[in-house]
């Protein structure tokens, strides 16, 4: 159970808001990247705007759950290399070590999907990567001593709004 004592100073609600931004500009990205208006405001905005969020929501995550010893610091949310890319086969990578991995990272990478839009609005594959890809729920996150982490971050993100839920409730 979940004590008022144990949360840390942490606005609830600011914290929801940020993984709701977050959530926005991943769900939001393919739209904007075929709509030649809102596609370069896109490009030049995207990544660092996510960086931003994404180090936040980690930072007060992991501090939830250092503060509240939850079960929910072991749910999966993407692979783990400890020794990349010498390592072949990855690890699980777990919600409080995806945090670690976050707010420490040397690199933050998001992975584009290998389609871009024509000039027509058509989907086409280029398997090239440049300014007109769009997101594919993958980040890449590097460390200093070769850790590298693929991150599912819907499921990040899911994890974290479950989190809140349960300090909300108090459960």
């Amino acid at each position: 159970m979940i004590k008022d004592t144990d949360i840390p100073i942490t606005n609830i609600t600011i914290y929801r808001l940020d993984i709701y931004r977050l959530l926005t500009l991943l769900l939001a990205d393919k739209q904007i990247a075929n709509n030649a208006v809102f596609k370069d405001l896109g490009n030049d905005n995207f990544d660092n705007e996510v960086n931003r969020l994404l180090i936040l929501v980690a930072a007060i995550t992991r501090q939830l759950l250092d503060n509240t010893d939850n079960k929910l610091k072991d749910r999966k949310c993407g692979d783990f290399w400890h020794n990349y890319p010498i390592e072949n086969n990855p690890a699980e990578l777990k919600l409080h070590q995806a945090c670690s991995m976050i707010i420490h990272a040397t690199d933050i990478v998001i992975k584009p999907l290998d389609y871009y839009y024509s000039e027509e609005g058509k989907q086409v594959n280029i398997n090239k990567e440049g300014p007109e890809l769009y997101f594919q729920n993958k980040v890449t996150v590097r460390g200093k001593k070769k850790e590298r982490a693929d991150i599912d971050l819907r499921k990040f993100a899911q994890h974290c709004i479950e989190l809140s839920n349960e300090i909300i409730k108090g459960d």
